[in-house]
């Protein structure tokens, strides 16, 4: 896997010819990109744990294909999900490189405002805690909400009886 820098420039010029640069689209297309890949392998993995006789059930019970995910499959694959919610959350929030490279000030995240607290009389590092504590609210809050999906993943593969 090649690091986030050695593609920046060519992410740089694509948006460009797209007219993207300096929108919000272009974080969002980039974050997404890069996330679709972890998604994929994380669920896959949460979806072989659940086995094809339930969905069979219900579908015998008179459930669609997509019902039956819907309603039974997504809810046994709901631990899985709210890991992978988190992890990809906080690596879309904590991201600094596209999102400086690509929006400019008007759009830019929280995280990119930081280093600009650096001045060259000094770091304003009473601000840069501050910033720091508000940057990490969010991360903090959407993992409360979805603690309940952690724990029951936690031990979702643990051996019963």
């Amino acid at each position: 896997m090649a690091p986030p820098i050695s593609i920046a420039v060519p992410l740089f010029l694509f948006f460009t010819s797209l007219g993207l640069i300096d929108t919000i689209y272009a974080v969002v297309i980039a974050h997404t990109s890069f996330n679709l890949s972890l998604v994929v392998w994380m669920m896959r993995g949460f979806f072989a744990e659940i086995p094809r006789e339930i969905d069979e059930a219900a579908m015998m019970d008179g459930r669609s294909r997509l019902g039956a995910f819907f309603l039974v499959v997504a809810p046994l694959a709901a631990p899985g999900i709210g890991a992978t919610a988190v992890l990809c959350f906080i690596l879309s929030w904590n991201e600094f490189l596209y999102a400086f490279i690509l929006v400019a000030f008007d759009g830019r995240p929280l995280t990119v405002g930081i280093p600009g607290l650096v001045t060259p009389h000094g770091t304003l590092w009473g601000q840069v805690a501050a910033v720091a504590i508000v940057a990490t609210l969010p991360i903090v809050l959407f993992t409360f909400l979805v603690q309940k999906q952690l724990v029951r993943g936690l031990t979702f593969g643990a051996v019963k009886g």
